[in-house]
């Protein structure tokens, strides 16, 4: 399996493969066939940009909540 920049993202923030589509401006169906290695990935330099911005804000959600919970301890 060839290592994929879209795979990636969505197994660390968690996203469907619906949300990585919107974030990328692509159909569902591309992300699944990308996810599948059934068709290779090509990103644009906005697209990339997009997907690092949405996983950043994915971690630092994840970051926050953590935070709180941990001072109801």
């Amino acid at each position: 399996m060839t290592y994929s920049l879209i795979r990636k993202a969505g197994e660390v923030a968690g996203f469907t493969h619906g949300e990585l589509a919107q974030i990328l401006g692509v159909s569902r169906q591309l992300v699944q066939k990308i996810c599948a290695d059934a068709t290779p990935e090509y990103l644009s330099a906005r697209q990339t940009q997009a997907l690092f911005a949405a996983v950043r804000l994915a971690i630092d959600r994840m970051e926050q909540g953590l935070t709180e919970m941990e001072k109801r301890i």
